[in-house]
This record gives structure tokens, C-alpha cells and sequence, in this order.
């Protein structure tokens, strides 16, 4: 028979938001993270951006912000 005495507020949440980090990793593998770039020169598109990342990790997507006319904004995703 186990002896459990009662928990403080603060084991209790701790307790409960571990378990949740554990099963949220087990459903998606590993934890998703969204990287913002900035300072990235006019020249940086998609493409290159993905390449300069991919040493890092999959990559799921990229986005380089733009202006309406095509100009980049120097930063992005």
C-alpha cells in the first residue's frame, strides 16, 4: 500500500506539466522550434536560407519576408 500524503500546489503542477512535456514528445518526436533570421542581406532567398539551415535540422518550412515590390525585408522564418 503506498503511503502518499498530500501534495503542495507547486509539486502537483510541476508533476503534471512533466508528464504532459512527456507525452507531447512522444506524440510529435522531437519539439518544434520557430527560428527568426534578421539582418539577412537582399541577396538571402528561400532557398538559401534552407540551405544555411539545414546543417541544424529538418527543416518543415521558410519564409523569407518580402515588400510588394520583391525587395526583401531582411528578416524571416
Amino acid at each position: 500500500m503506498f503511503d502518499r500524503s498530500a501534495q503542495k500546489k507547486e509539486e502537483r503542477e510541476r508533476e503534471l506539466r512533466d508528464r504532459f512535456e512527456k507525452l507531447k514528445l512522444e506524440r510529435h518526436g522531437k519539439p518544434q522550434l520557430n527560428l527568426y533570421v534578421k539582418n539577412l542581406s537582399d541577396d538571402v532567398d528561400e532557398k538559401k536560407l534552407r540551405e544555411e539551415f539545414t546543417k541544424f535540422g529538418s527543416i518543415t518550412s521558410c519564409k523569407v519576408m518580402r515588400e510588394a515590390n520583391g525587395k526583401s525585408r531582411g528578416f524571416g522564418f
